[in-house]
């Protein structure tokens, strides 16, 4: 676990800066469309952008057709279109975790943590606390999930002011 934490640790810069560059990845060669005919399926969600509502729809449709990685990419093209939309990261969580066919595997940990990181930074709670517990949901035993979860539910109950991204410890 230790040795997971370590590794975590010296991704996640990477996948910061991999995300910052302005390039699609190399595994999502195409852009995420709106698919016609995947199904019906309305629930709303707390977007007022209705095209990350779309998205968010057809990231449920995809993942109950089993097709999990499409909807990894609807659910981040919705978190996209409305960062502050919790349910978003939880749909990546969702099609990212263990199901019937597949186990959670430690990319799903990573990238789950990466975007749990990344929310915290940006002071999104819900999105963050979504994250974590998407990593945690992928190994149980991943403690600094559990450790950044009640973190950044103390932060959420106090809503500071000022918010930089880093944690100030004071007291022991």
């Amino acid at each position: 676990m230790k040795q997971l934490f370590f590794v975590m640790l010296l991704l996640i810069p990477g996948v910061a800066v991999g995300q910052h560059n302005g390039h699609g990845s190399a595994k999502d060669p195409k852009p995420v469309t709106l698919e016609a005919g995947l199904g019906n399926i309305d629930h709303p969600v707390s977007t007022k952008n209705p095209e990350a509502q779309k998205f968010f729809n057809q990231g449920l449709e995809y993942v109950y057709a089993f097709n999990h990685a499409e909807a990894v990419r609807s659910f981040k093209q919705a978190a996209q279109l409305d960062p502050q939309l919790a349910m978003a990261y939880w749909g990546v969580a969702l099609s990212l975790g263990s199901n019937y066919n597949v186990p959670a595997d430690s990319n799903a940990l990573l990238e789950a943590y990466a975007a749990g990181l990344a929310a915290y930074r940006r002071g999104e709670w819900k999105a963050a606390i979504s994250a974590f517990n998407a990593a945690i949901a992928a190994d149980p035993d991943d403690m600094p999930s559990h450790n950044f979860v009640k973190r950044v539910e103390k932060l959420a109950a106090e809503k500071p002011k000022y918010w930089n991204g880093i944690w100030r410890i004071t007291s022991k």
